[in-house]
């Protein structure tokens, strides 16, 4: 059996040589279930980037986190000729839908580049084309998107994520139609002409919705998409909430102060449970993410700085901070304080300040 160059480099330090070293196998990197090759000819400038990565272990983020990397990979998996399919990632805010992708991207160096979508944007001047004018007259100018799209890196296709999708407007959508043709992706041209989208390249989309607006009401800015848009997207994958067991491990990477200190993160993990279970059974009206978490993680330290002695006090009033500062209205404040109240030394209920 080939060896990797971890193996190798065991194989070096202990003066022993077992097989030839298989360089292919070497530069690879295992996301879910599948193993992909790390493309050490593509500069990373053209890759997304990440701090840090946390790979789901459990339940049904594990089982549609494995999905998408299969899906990421479909060209490599499928026939030489297959074309690539849209995807549609969709869940609640605050999961990592665009970082998972931006994950694979970093760390298998697949070029890759994210569009915002926001509906102060003219999709068709700001990312296609646009005309423009010098000194010698009136010129079209071709933008970042229009190149991404028909020219991919040097010749090479690419990834690229259109983010909160579901905030596109009608004419943001009427622009973007033609590329989410599975069969005949193009653009059109300046004169009317038919520009094809350069073979392999993926389109992505992320969205708090899947097309139909946000069913809660929390995201309003969510719309509802034509009916023949979604078609276009032959996957669509919904996720849910994280699993504590993930976001714990995402927790003591980001914040490895608060992870190491005493009772934190039982509490944070009994208060995290709680709300979401409220959420999820109807009793409260909000929004608790990881984005929610990574709140009361970081408002904890700033508190530790005012009570360095005092780690419980600091817990305690950074979560009631959060609260208060975070929740819509005084019902839901009490709601949600109740409910973080047994997980902390002398309660989230507390009116006083010492």
């Amino acid at each position: 059996m080939a060896m990797t160059m971890v193996e190798a480099l065991a194989d070096v330090r202990t003066g022993t040589r077992r097989t030839a070293f298989d360089e292919q196998r070497a530069f690879t990197v295992k996301l879910g279930e599948t193993e992909f090759p790390v493309n050490l000819d593509v500069d990373p400038a053209d890759c997304e980037t990440i701090s840090h990565f946390t790979a789901p272990s459990k339940g049904a983020f594990r089982r549609k986190f494995n999905f998408l990397m299969v899906l990421l990979a479909a060209k490599a998996l499928l026939e030489k000729n297959s074309k690539e399919k849209p995807v549609w990632i969709w869940g609640p805010p605050g999961i990592g839908k665009d970082y998972m992708v931006r994950a694979w991207s970093a760390l298998t160096r697949s070029i890759c580049r994210t569009y915002q979508i926001r509906s102060d944007v003219d999709v068709q001047c700001e990312w296609l084309y646009e005309r423009a004018f010098n000194s010698e007259g009136t010129f079209i100018k071709y933008n970042s998107l229009w190149s991404d799209l028909t020219e991919g890196r040097k010749g090479r296709p690419m990834t690229v994520v259109f983010s909160d999708f579901d905030r596109a407007t009608r004419d943001q959508i009427a622009v973007l139609r033609s590329i989410l043709d599975s069969d005949r992706p193009f653009l059109t041209g300046p004169n009317g002409e038919y520009v094809p989208v350069l073979p392999g390249t993926k389109i992505v989309v992320t969205a708090n919705s899947g097309g139909m607006g946000d069913e809660r009401g929390l995201c309003s800015d969510s719309m509802t998409i034509d009916s023949s848009i979604m078609d276009r997207f032959t996957f669509k994958v919904r996720f849910p909430q994280l699993n504590w067991s993930d976001e714990e491990k995402m927790v003591s990477a980001a914040y490895p102060e608060f992870a190491a200190t005493a009772g934190y993160l039982s509490a944070l993990k009994g208060m995290t449970e709680a709300i979401r279970a409220a959420i999820k059974n109807g009793d409260l009206y909000m929004e608790f993410s990881h984005r929610g978490v990574q709140g009361m993680c970081e408002a904890t330290l700033m508190f530790k700085t005012l009570y360095p002695g005092d780690s419980a006090k600091a817990l305690k009033f950074a979560v009631r901070e959060w609260i208060e500062g975070t929740c819509p209205d005084e019902d839901t404040q009490l709601s949600v304080k109740r409910l973080c109240d047994p997980h902390l030394t002398g309660g989230a209920l507390e009116v006083d300040d010492e």
